[in-house]
């Protein structure tokens, strides 16, 4: 988990994307501390807050693997929508430059038309 002096601001600064365990230990440690520091505002001694927080939040192990498998399904899902978005941006292309050379998609149709009988042909008689 992060060092309680570590300023969160700091992985706004990152390059090469979020670091998720991180991540996810700074998130965890917040929500802990949170429910602590109002522990203690209600009378508690810090350190039976600090316990009983981390009772009261339960298995720490358990929710971050939890919270990591969801962020691990975002991300293929951001990535397959990313790839389909990137295909249908191909095939409009490729659609819009076809349209504007119709004499070569005649000679193209025709020539693939032509190889793929004359091959089927072949194959039939061998």
């Amino acid at each position: 988990m992060p060092e309680r002096g570590d300023p969160g601001w700091r992985r706004y600064l990152r390059f090469w994307g979020a670091n998720v365990r991180q991540d996810i230990d700074a998130e965890l440690q917040f929500h802990i501390d949170a429910r602590s520091d109002e522990l203690v505002a209600d009378g508690m001694r810090p350190d039976a807050a600090r316990a009983a927080a981390v009772h009261e939040f339960g298995d720490v192990g358990h929710v971050r693997r939890v919270v990591r498998a969801m962020d691990e399904q975002h991300a293929r899902r951001l990535r397959l929508n990313d790839w389909l978005m990137d295909a249908w941006a191909d095939l409009r292309y490729a659609v819009r430059s076809l349209r504007r050379a119709p004499g070569f998609v005649v000679v193209v149709v025709c020539t693939l038309t032509l190889g793929i009988g004359l091959n089927g042909t072949i194959f039939s008689l061998v």
